[in-house]
């Protein structure tokens, strides 16, 4: 009977260890309510955690609560869900592993620059379809074009690639990163399952276009610097032109600053001393009144008697 429950405990044991998902730094995802959505896949890749847990069917109304993910056979899980209108929205993630060591090749460890805080990354096919073999970290296809930065996938977890894509030239893979932050789990376990797959379109494309708008371009520098110029320029057109005129304005003033007539009277020097003293410029000389002439009293000339 002992060895009976031993075993029973034992083999139950085995079957909790295995169904255990890590991050990809090697750390147990927390019990909490988002992360017991994660769940090994029960078809497919059984190694690979997606989002099984949820009521709510693949391509269900999203108002319903979130969408159980599709294990698909390259090791992604799969996100479809409508919208009131009927309006599918179809997503792609790098999830969880039960390995502990992610460079297993039983595990995916892609885009390990592009996880989200909660702890696994988007990716978007070339092709637009599930078993594409050249996908983009994110939710943009740049990559596609430019042939830069593209994950090349083989569609069987662990198998091959397709000779199209093993010869082709142009396309940089990028390899499966055995190192990521450690601060992965910690930062994850603050996390909501929901409220970071609610968000990742539309910060995993903020961010894209973040990238694409740093720094200026050599044009818009030179813009800068033509404008600084041409600003300093009339800045000093306009002292010099306000200098100018409030030279003129004085010229033209100074005129009218005369000072008052000088007195034409005569200049008396005074009695003993340097200084010569003016009279009142506008002082009038005074004549003594004028009277009539009078003649002077006088006796009639008489004759002297005759001799």
């Amino acid at each position: 009977m002992r060895s009976l429950l031993l075993g029973i405990l034992i083999h139950t044991g085995i079957i909790f260890a295995q169904s255990l998902c890590f991050f990809s730094n090697g750390t147990t995802l927390p019990e909490t309510p988002g992360y017991n959505e994660y769940i090994p896949c029960a078809s497919g890749p059984t190694t690979i955690c997606c989002g099984l847990n949820r009521a709510d069917p693949p391509g269900g109304n999203r108002t319903k609560g979130f969408t159980k993910d599709e294990c698909l056979p390259n090791g992604l899980c799969r996100n479809r869900w409508v919208d009131n209108k009927n309006i599918e929205t179809v997503s792609y993630w790098n999830n969880f592993c039960t390995e502990k060591d992610v460079t297993s090749s039983k595990c995916l460890n892609l885009c390990p620059t592009s996880r989200l805080d909660f702890g696994h990354a988007p990716l978007t096919p070339c092709n637009g379809r599930a078993d594409s073999e050249r996908w983009c970290c994110g939710t943009s296809i740049d990559c596609c074009a430019s042939n830069v930065g593209v994950i090349s996938l083989a569609q069987v977890l662990g198998g091959a690639l397709s000779s199209s894509t093993a010869t082709s030239a142009t396309t940089t893979t990028i390899p499966i990163s055995s190192t990521t932050s450690s601060s992965v789990g910690s930062s994850s376990a603050s996390g909501s399952a929901r409220g970071a797959e609610a968000a990742a379109t539309s910060n995993s494309t903020m961010a894209d276009q973040g990238d694409r708008n740093t720094g200026l371009s050599t044009g818009a520098i030179a813009g800068i610097a033509v404008g600084v110029v041409a600003s300093v320029a009339l800045l000093g057109a306009a002292v010099f032109f306000v200098q100018r005129a409030k030279k003129y304005k004085q010229k033209v003033t100074a005129p009218n600053l005369a000072e008052a007539p000088q007195s034409q009277a005569p200049c008396y020097e005074a009695q003993g001393q340097g200084v010569i003293a003016e009279k009142d410029a506008y002082a009038y000389r005074s004549e003594l009144p004028g009277a009539p002439p009078a003649e002077l009293h006088s006796e009639p000339v008489s004759r002297a008697p005759g001799r």
